[in-house]
């Protein structure tokens, strides 16, 4: 009578195991820096325009607006509440008329590159509906700390990945692509894209996004410029795992595109 072995029990079957989990691992080791460093890119670009706001509300006749212009301020950065912190006082310049109970503080300018990758990581294995607080510093006015609380559910959304990149839309800023390969938690951007507000798929050539909410445009993989587009009312943007990419428009129409042979070949429709 003949025994079946298990694959894994022959020396050929170990190596590839191993070789499989130091794959895995290696995958993770430099996965999980490039979405720690969105998340920091993000939260900054949160307390940036918080502070943006902070300083309108300050330069307006006895720093104070009204309630309409308070609430723009507020959306605009995507945030509840606004605090400025000067030597030991903290001062509330915006704030919503409600706030939810916070969840979780976070200070960037203490955190270590390990407990970012932490937090990065959190993001996803928490409660979608969290509130947390962010404690920061920017470049801005005086360069004093600030403080934010926002709900943190925007962070959930996951960036593209590709073999060698990692592209993320970022509030205030667009769409922002960087080196995946580098293990660096505070890197710089490859190239960042204003005026994206969505990204779809990309190739060995283009990136591919949505410009506003009427275009989609092919941008270039190494430069993030413009290479060519296509306008539309498009209404509903995804993309298949082959890479095409198709848009729906209020009138019924189905739009699919697809690069071409050549630069700009794109386009078939079918209602």
């Amino acid at each position: 009578m003949r025994v079946r072995q298990s694959i894994f029990n022959t020396l050929s079957g170990r190596i590839l195991g191993l070789m499989a989990i130091f794959v895995l691992v290696a995958e993770v080791l430099i996965f999980v820096p490039s979405v720690a460093r969105f998340r920091v890119e993000h939260l900054q670009s949160r307390l940036e325009l918080a502070q943006l706001g902070a300083l309108a509300l300050l330069a307006a006749p006895d720093a104070i607006v009204g309630p309409d212009l308070e609430r723009e301020l507020l959306a605009t950065a995507g945030v509840y509440n606004v605090v400025l912190r000067r030597e030991d006082v903290r001062e509330l310049v915006l704030s919503s008329d409600t706030i939810p109970s916070v969840a979780a503080v976070y200070d960037l300018r203490t955190a270590s590159n390990l407990a970012l990758m932490r937090d990065a990581m959190a993001v996803f294995f928490g409660p979608a509906d969290r509130t947390i607080t962010v404690i920061g510093q920017t470049e801005q006015g005086a360069r004093s700390p600030i403080e934010i609380t926002m709900a943190e559910e925007p962070l959930r959304e996951a960036p593209l990945v590709t073999n060698d990149r990692v592209y993320q839309m970022v509030p205030g800023r667009g769409l922002v692509a960087i080196d995946k390969m580098e293990g660096q938690i505070y890197r710089q951007p490859l190239w960042t894209a204003p005026g994206i507000t969505r990204v779809l798929t990309a190739d060995d050539r283009f990136v591919y996004a949505v410009q506003g909410r009427d275009r989609i445009v092919a941008l270039g993989r190494d430069d993030g410029q413009p290479k060519f587009s296509v306008a539309g009312k498009f209404d509903f943007f995804t993309a298949g795992q082959d890479g095409t990419i198709y848009a729906a428009t209020n009138a019924g129409a189905i739009v699919s595109f697809k690069r071409g042979p050549y630069l700009g070949e794109t386009a078939t429709a079918a209602r």
